[in-house]
């Protein structure tokens, strides 16, 4: 964690988890799925929304959905 904090130039791992965003993803017979979260702060820190963003399993497609569902993140 010492690296991470570093590496992120924050003080703490605390004040690096505040201003970060999460995205969950999962690899099915369908394809790829990404979750955004919500940043709930210390007690709840991510917590997924209802939205799901899939896609095949083709690299344009990947990198375009995630993209997408960073932005969808809270």
């Amino acid at each position: 964690i010492k690296t991470l904090v570093r590496a992120a130039g924050v003080r703490s791992y605390e004040a690096f988890a505040d201003s970060t965003q999460c995205v969950g993803m999962t690899l099915n017979d369908s394809g790829v799925v990404f979750t955004p979260t919500r940043n709930g702060g210390p007690r709840r820190r991510f917590l997924d929304l209802k939205t799901d963003i899939r896609c095949p399993p083709v690299e344009g497609a990947v990198a375009s959905a995630l993209m997408a569902a960073f932005d969808a993140c809270e």
